[in-house]
């Protein structure tokens, strides 16, 4: 169960960082 829960979270995690990054970067921009 460990791991079929955290392969999901991983990949939602890493799709919130880069988002949060492309949003820096947007600011830094402006």
């Amino acid at each position: 169960l460990l791991p079929l829960m955290t392969k999901p979270a991983i990949q939602r995690n890493k799709k919130r960082v880069r988002s949060v990054g492309n949003f820096r970067e947007l600011n830094a921009h402006i």
